[in-house]
């Protein structure tokens, strides 16, 4: 019998995510799980909430926020707003219409990355 060559296997070659360009600032994404699960939350109707230093700093939805606000802030996502049944001394932001953009473009493109590259990222930052 011959020996016949076998076809190289085929690979699926995925375009690479593009995530949208920053808005402003000149940091990195400090951690990119927290920011799209934070972009998703405030996407959803979820305010983020600064807080004082002893009860935690800053929240969104009750769950502790350690990086992402400060992305949110100096590009420019999120508003500042008047909330006069809140608590005094605690402010109050949550995404305006530059924000709610960027949220719908980089959570599609966080959904559509694969698994283990979501994975990584979350263990990397």
């Amino acid at each position: 019998m011959l020996a016949t060559a076998r076809p190289a296997p085929q690979t699926l070659k995925r375009p690479p995510i593009a995530w949208p360009q920053r808005p402003a600032g000149d940091h990195a994404i400090a951690d990119r799980g927290e920011f799209v699960d934070a972009l998703w939350a405030l996407a959803r109707g979820g305010v983020l909430v600064r807080v004082s230093d002893l009860a935690g700093g800053w929240v969104i939805d009750g769950r502790p926020v350690f990086t992402s606000q400060r992305t949110l802030l100096e590009w420019q996502l999120v508003d500042e707003y008047d909330n006069p049944e809140g608590f005094a001394l605690v402010r109050y932001f949550r995404l305006n219409r530059r924000g709610r953009d960027f949220a719908e473009r980089a959570v599609t493109a966080w959904k559509e990355m694969p698994l283990g590259q979501r994975l990584l990222a979350r263990l990397m930052g």
